[in-house]
């Protein structure tokens, strides 16, 4: 709108008062306030400055806190505790390619020890001159040395073919990871509310991260999976490869009950996904 031949520019609103769940009334205005005492901060003191900032904490906390419901919970929950059984499965399948690499790895070392005698044996048999005709026993030895050989070279190429010791390093490396997702979400979930970050902030991040890690993940073999269930047989909450039924509850339950938090601290309401 132009009056007196001059545009009046709007005033945009402060990003203090943006907030991803309503406040109260009283909570608004101390919000309001603390956002127009932001806008100069060359006229606040060290002193108001640190006061402002003191409030603008304790405001965070509470949005924190209210942002959180135990339908959240849950989700996040359950993140951590799949996240904790992939770690497990990355960690046997792991073990299983070690094993296999430390197991090619001591055929080969026989193979040429063997082949490196039997060569040794035939060279101190072999004729001094070219006329004579090597025996038996010469002829023996350089047709188990060109085995040994053979063998070797077929166990080699095995052993690239399968890459042991490159799987069982993704293996590891994947269950770490795993294993620290889990210990960061779980540990954020077991804090009080009012020290916790956003719950769609902490959400969509674990959504991603897991989705991430998802994504890069080496494939698990059937036979882990099955060594999971057997060690596990009594786990609500197993990851989807291990799952053996596929059932999804959705939401059900009042937004503002979820929010009213019990004597012990936890929130009530929602019902669990």
């Amino acid at each position: 709108m132009v009056r007196g031949g001059r545009r009046r520019r709007q005033r945009s609103p402060s990003p203090h008062l943006e907030s991803r769940i309503p406040l109260t009334g009283r909570e608004l205005h101390e919000l309001k306030e603390t956002s127009k005492e932001q806008e100069t901060p060359e006229k606040l003191s060290s002193e108001d400055q640190d006061i402002l900032n003191a409030k603008t904490a304790r405001l965070r906390q509470k949005n924190n806190a209210k942002s959180w419901d135990h339908a959240t919970e849950i989700i996040v929950q359950e993140y951590a505790e799949k996240a904790y059984g992939l770690g497990w499965m990355h960690h046997r399948a792991s073990t299983m390619w070690l094993k296999i690499t430390t197991i090619v790895t001591i055929i080969l070392i026989i193979l040429n020890a063997l082949a490196t005698v039997t060569s040794f044996a035939a060279s101190t048999e072999i004729p001094p001159s070219p006329e004579c005709q090597p025996n038996d026993v010469v002829r023996t030895l350089l047709y188990v040395t060109a085995i040994l050989n053979a063998i070797t070279a077929g166990v080699v190429a095995l052993q690239r073919y399968l890459q042991s010791e490159r799987r069982a390093s993704e293996h590891e490396s994947h269950s770490r990871l795993y294993t620290n997702y889990g210990r960061n979400n779980g540990a954020e979930i077991k804090k009080p509310p009012t020290i916790r970050r956003n719950a769609l902030d902490v959400l969509e991040l674990a959504q991603q991260e897991f989705s991430d890690l998802e994504s890069s993940a080496p494939i698990i073999h059937d036979r882990t999976i099955n060594q999971y269930r057997a060690n596990f047989p009594d786990e609500k909450t197993v990851p989807e490869l291990a799952s053996r039924t596929f059932h999804i509850t959705p939401f059900s339950g009042s937004l503002r009950g979820s929010r009213n938090r019990n004597s012990h601290g936890s929130i009530d309401g929602a019902n669990a996904v």
